[in-house]
């Protein structure tokens, strides 16, 4: 498990009111069991939640006796709930320097730290002014509160212009077997070209959760078949599928089930055959490569 600071970020938006809905005792279990098997990075948002979740990570931090400098911790910011711990009407995006200093600031104060490792812009806006984002950025960054900065769900114009203007680390994007869109829109190539390292959310898709689609009954007459021929499990398969050529990615886990999350981590030793990636591309659009 030495790899899995590199390959893995553990994900913590379902640790609060979104999911498991943990207490502060069995957050620090699941922190301090997560860092024994080789996690260190941990993927949070101000939002996850309904605002709560940071402050559930600062109590479980806290409680853990883990020294924070181990810790890579990385927030987001930019979405604006609205009824939940909110003034705002309507849910919206806010990506002034404003609101993302503010909700800094706050991310600082329930996390118990006085730096961010990593501040990511959440999603872009139709109304984001990039130059006055970058300048945050820099005051951020001169004022030792946030120590590098990148993106999330951005598309490869947006990310390339504010790159331009400010050094970005990485673009955090969904893919997987059942959202395999990143693969096709230069989304991953063009952080591959750049030597950044992309995060990838939500590895599994919906495979495991929903099975009434023709897709994904397609997808599992691959997945029997390999599952015999790797000797691993359908999750495994699945991140290994993810993670194929891509030796740069870092993917987030989202479980807060210490045995799953071990036994996903151990998907590192999943190397498919080009052969078997792409039957299992095939199966998810439902046609063959051209």
């Amino acid at each position: 498990m030495s790899d899995a600071n590199q390959l893995f970020i553990l994900g913590t938006m379902r640790w609060g009111a979104w999911g498991a809905n943990l207490s502060a005792s069995a957050a620090a279990d699941l922190l301090s069991q997560s860092v024994s098997c080789g996690l260190t990075t941990f993927d949070l948002a101000d939002i996850y939640g309904g605002y709560t979740t940071e402050a559930l990570f600062g109590q479980a931090l806290r409680l853990s006796g883990i020294p924070r400098e181990r810790l890579h911790l990385i927030s987001k910011c930019g979405i604006v709930l609205a009824g939940q711990n909110s003034p705002a009407a309507v849910k919206n995006y806010d990506l002034s320097s404003q609101y993302i200093h503010a909700s800094v600031m706050r991310s600082l104060e329930q996390l118990g730290t006085d730096y961010l490792d990593t501040l990511l812009i959440h999603r872009p806006s139709p109304l984001m002014d990039l130059h006055e984002m970058a300048e945050t950025f820099r005051e951020l960054r001169d004022f030792g509160l946030v120590r590098q900065f990148g993106v999330s769900n951005f598309d490869v114009y947006a990310f390339e212009q504010l790159n331009r203007l400010f050094p970005l680390v990485t673009n955090q994007v969904e893919l997987s077997l059942t959202q395999p869109a990143a693969l096709f829109d230069n989304t991953l190539l063009q952080l591959r070209t750049l030597g950044l390292t992309p995060q990838i959310w939500s590895p599994l898709g919906d495979y495991l959760t929903r099975a009434d689609s023709p897709t994904h009954e397609r997808i599992r007459l691959v997945l029997d078949r390999l599952v015999r021929k790797y000797d691993a499990d359908a999750a495994q398969l699945l991140i290994a599928w993810v993670r194929h050529r891509q030796s740069q990615a870092q993917v987030i886990l989202g479980s807060t089930n210490i045995d799953r999350i071990r036994a996903m981590v151990q998907s590192v030793a999943v190397v498919l055959e080009d052969s078997d990636w792409y039957a299992l591309l095939e199966a998810s659009r439902g046609f063959e490569v051209a």
